[in-house]
């Protein structure tokens, strides 16, 4: 009975109210809690989304979209963005909006950064155990160069900015920059996130922007963000006269995750640039059953540090400028082109097919030509007259870049490995690589120095045969003489169900630059001829 007094002392005490508030977790606040039911328009709804997301941010809560079916949104005069909680669960909410008055982010998720000097030493070694701001705990470390990457992108008024993300774990980097910076012609400027919170959520939602729109509603700002993981959202734009769109961008974060995405259309013009996704200084992105198309292209990006796109279906991937160790899968690329210049390490294509579309169009107006793989995997080109290269090449006589990391132009190297091409709308020959510059002869160029070619069927359009198999399709100069060998090749074997009249002849094979040995290296190749 003497025992009664200290269990009540202990029921009452400071520390167990505190357990107890931490167990009860506050109950996540409604847009019907802040006048969603007597809104009575657009701009309305919009202050009153507003309001809910302010007031669940400052409670440390979410917001509940529990039994709202759609909302139809008008962006106010004087708009802000909508702060995004950490867990945001839409539930199937479908959002209708108008924008008549000022370009906007509709919602936005920031963590500004804090600037601290870093030594270009410890960027490249990516440890950071002596500095008592990085040391312990989970930290986004932010570098951007202050000397340009490229000064003057070729008929453009700007040039570009190399930037890199790095994850730091107790002192330490779970990644490495894209390039090192411990030279003399590099100047890192840095800021650092802490990070406290846990993985940013963002699903089950549908955003459609109605056909008046006379000004842009970007999706989402994510800023300074680890673990982010975007599911079940799909976003509709419709034909429009607007441009510069940037969907969903992403900017500073790592471990980005898309799952069950589709975006149909986005404010952009075949002269005009507009994105559905805007990816900028991220590392290790991934996409899973994502669907986009879009008038410009649904990727647009910059500075990215490993991206995996996975069992998808898109019209652009782009990295402008910077990057490393791209890999797509099971993806089907369809009426444009991937952009890349200054991408290193791998770009792999496994399982990938093409239709009227260039898988790779490299370098370009950034003139910046690295040295870099591409890998084709069980791939299928359908080819069209004007689509009928694999890797587009443009301004190799442009004059080289400043930057000592760029002065010499490069090439990739090339492994194919079972390829199934499809000629297609009449057209009758293939290039590997397609040089758009001015000029009969590109001299100096350097890395590349193998194509592999291990299984590849090249089917004729019906009557129509394949003419000639190109490697490019001007004189080229490299510094080492390339290694070349085509093996299990067959060239104008029909479509399936097509008969074939006459006699096929043999098409020719040019390849226009120094191979090793003189000759390509052919074993068990069919129905081509070597020029």
């Amino acid at each position: 009975m003497y025992l009664l007094p200290l269990i009540i002392s202990i029921i009452s005490s400071p520390s167990c109210s505190i357990a107890n508030s931490i167990s009860k977790k506050r109950p996540d606040v409604s847009p019907y809690d802040y006048g969603l039911s007597a809104a009575k328009n657009g701009v309305e709804r919009y202050q009153v989304l507003l309001k809910t997301h302010l007031a669940a941010i400052a409670a440390g809560v979410d917001v509940d979209y529990s039994n709202i079916d759609t909302i139809k949104l008008e962006i106010p005069g004087k708009p802000s963005r909508i702060p995004l909680t950490q867990n945001n669960d839409f539930k199937g909410c479908v959002f209708i909006v108008k924008n008549t008055s000022k370009d906007v982010y509709l919602f936005e998720k920031k963590n500004p950064g804090t600037p601290i000097e870093v030594d270009k030493v410890l960027i490249d070694k990516g440890d950071f155990r002596a500095m008592d701001s990085l040391r312990y705990g989970r930290r986004i470390l932010l570098i951007e160069d202050d000397i340009p990457w490229v000064r003057n992108r070729i008929d453009h008024e700007y040039g570009h900015q190399r930037k890199d993300v790095l994850l730091i774990e107790n002192g330490v980097a779970k990644n490495k920059v894209v390039m090192p910076y411990n030279n003399e012609y590099s100047k890192p400027k840095c800021s650092y996130i802490r990070l406290d919170q846990e993985s940013l959520i963002i699903k089950n939602v549908t955003i459609k922007r109605s056909p008046d729109c006379s000004y842009l509603t970007h999706i989402a700002m994510i800023v300074g963000c680890d673990d982010v993981r975007v599911s079940n959202v799909n976003v509709y734009t419709p034909a429009s006269k607007l441009a510069n769109d940037r969907g969903i961008l992403i900017r500073g974060c790592t471990n980005v995750t898309f799952k069950d995405i589709r975006i149909e259309g986005s404010y952009s013009q075949t002269t005009r640039s507009g994105y559905g996704v805007s990816l900028d200084n991220v590392w290790n992105f991934k996409a899973i059953r994502m669907y986009g198309k879009a008038i410009w292209g649904i990727f647009g990006n910059n500075n990215i540090n490993k991206a995996i796109i996975e069992d998808s279906q898109i019209n652009r991937f782009d990295i402008h400028c910077y990057g490393r160790d791209i890999s797509f899968r099971n993806v089907d690329f369809f009426d444009l082109y991937n952009q890349y210049s200054s991408v290193y390490g791998t770009i792999l294509f496994d399982r990938c097919s093409f239709t009227d579309f260039v898988p790779v169009q490299n370098g370009g107006s950034y003139y910046s030509y690295v040295a870099h793989d591409l890998v084709f995997n069980n791939c299928v080109f359908n080819v069209t007259p004007k689509k009928n290269y694999i890797i587009s090449v443009s301004h190799l006589n442009k004059t080289s870049n400043m930057r000592q990391e760029l002065a010499e132009k490069r090439l990739p190297n090339v492994r194919i490995k079972n390829m199934i091409v499809n000629m297609r709308d009449g057209a009758d020959d293939l290039i590997l690589f397609r040089c758009t510059s001015s000029g009969k002869k590109i001299s100096n160029i350097g890395y590349l120095s193998d194509i592999t070619i291990d299984g590849l069927a090249v089917n004729s359009d019906g009557d129509k045969p394949v003419k000639g198999v190109t490697l490019i399709n001007i004189t080229m100069e490299t510094n080492s003489a390339v290694a070349c060998q085509m093996k299990n090749v067959v060239v104008n074997q029909p479509h399936k169900g097509i008969v074939t009249k006459g006699v096929i002849n043999d098409a020719i094979l040019r390849t226009n630059m120094p191979i090793k040995g003189g000759k390509v290296i052919m074993t068990n190749v069919y129905n081509l001829k070597q020029q």
